[in-house]
């Protein structure tokens, strides 16, 4: 059983079962030894659960070749994970303390996430193997060539692409939003989500990346917290509490 707090909020990570939880029974005391059967059914689903989202974000951008062999992608991206890892701290004891500065990391290294994933990798082989196909029967071995990368020359590409495209997203309004839902945030070994909701409605030809207007990034921070990231000039969040990208507090 998932725990409140006094005002009827669920507690992120605590759980409760037996005789330390609500009764089922609803006040009623039937039999001897009745909360038993409900401590073993309750520990189960919460033991089950934790075991799951461990799985789930179990390898995440963990290939040894997201690293190489010489340790040097490693210590380049030691200054933005370890942003990353003072920040979901901060917000989870409190998202209003976040600011601008915050906000700007977390908005980077969501972006770099979106790359840096083995999901991003798999894609992108996915691609390469469609274009293969497709010119297998009139391209040259040299032309075909083009369309086999290792996973270090992958890895290369992603981190090319994060750079060159970076840019694209600074005029994204960045903000945390409070997941008040019983319903919980989950991770994966593919955190970053990007979508264009504008895009998909209006049904525009041409592109819909991350330079298009309406895109829009999000990605789990912990159970209750999400990040998200999206253009000011389509989208707006209705009955927020206070934010604007200027603004020295962060917009929950």
């Amino acid at each position: 059983m998932r725990v409140l707090d006094e005002r009827g909020k669920l507690i992120d990570g605590l759980y409760a079962c037996g005789n330390g939880a609500t009764s089922a029974m609803r006040g009623i005391y039937p039999a001897a030894g009745i909360t038993i059967g409900l401590g073993i059914v309750f520990a189960f689903r919460t033991v089950k659960f934790i075991r799951e989202m461990r799985h789930v974000a179990r390898g995440q951008c963990a290939r040894p070749y997201f690293y190489g062999k010489d340790g040097e992608l490693e210590k380049a991206l030691q200054e933005p994970e370890g942003l990353y890892a003072q920040c979901p701290k901060k917000a989870v004891a409190d998202p209003s303390s976040l600011e601008t500065a915050d906000l700007l990391a977390l908005r980077t290294l969501m972006f770099l996430q979106v790359f840096r994933s083995a999901a991003w990798i798999d894609r992108e082989r996915t691609l390469l193997d469609a274009h293969r196909e497709m010119f297998k029967d009139e391209g040259t071995p040299e032309f075909l060539a083009q369309f086999t990368r290792t996973n270090t020359e992958l890895v290369e590409m992603a981190i090319e692409m994060y750079e060159s495209t970076l840019p694209t997203i600074g005029d994204l309004e960045t903000c945390v939003l409070v997941n008040e839902t019983v319903r919980e945030f989950i991770s994966s070994d593919d955190p970053a989500v990007h979508t264009n909701r504008y895009h998909v409605q209006k049904r525009f030809l041409g592109g819909h990346g991350f330079g298009n207007s309406g895109a829009m990034l999000f990605m789990p921070m912990s159970p209750r917290l999400l990040l998200a990231a999206f253009d000011p000039f389509v989208y707006r969040l209705v009955g927020r509490r206070g934010c604007s990208p200027s603004a020295p507090v962060s917009q929950i």
